[in-house]
């Protein structure tokens, strides 16, 4: 059998302002390496992981062994990518916690159906 056919593709999207005729090899093979483990959160415990999704590049927060809810919170766009400190991944994740959470909509209301005109016969 062949090696293609063994090992799972993997895909990642590029870094915005970036083309793919300036990705190399190492860059490639850093993007691929995504989401790459920070470190713990001092406070928290949970680990911190950097990654990079549809929506631009991330830190989150895993929810641990307590069951905790995990956290994520998008990079801003004067941090890089890859130089993200776990000091600064950390700062994100508690300006995120810190946000007071929007209200979830349970289901809305549903309004009454207009009757039917009659027809005209």
């Amino acid at each position: 059998a062949d090696l293609r056919e063994r090992v799972p593709r993997k895909r990642k999207p590029l870094p915005p302002g970036v083309g793919a005729d300036e990705v190399d090899l190492a860059m490639a093979a850093r993007l691929l390496s995504l989401p790459a483990r920070l470190g713990a959160h001092p406070r928290l415990g949970g680990e911190l992981h950097l990654g990079l999704g549809r929506f631009g590049a991330y830190v989150r927060l895993d929810g641990g062994a307590d069951g905790a809810e995990a956290v994520t919170a998008s990079l801003s766009r004067n941090l890089s990518l890859f130089n993200v400190t776990l000091d600064e991944a950390v700062a994100l994740i508690e300006r995120k916690l810190a946000r007071p959470k929007r209200p979830v909509r349970d289901g809305r209301e549903q309004r009454a159906r207009p009757t039917p005109k009659p027809s005209r016969s």
